[in-house]
């Protein structure tokens, strides 16, 4: 089911890339982009 799915590890790991490619692309010429 989706709860279930939401309280996997796996959609937290997938938001987290996620949010760290954007961060990613967002400090592209910063040095602070570590992923």
């Amino acid at each position: 089911m989706i709860v279930n799915f939401v309280r996997s590890k796996r959609y937290w790991y997938f938001i987290f890339v996620v949010i760290c490619r954007k961060n990613i692309g967002f400090y592209i010429h910063s040095s602070s982009a570590r992923c």
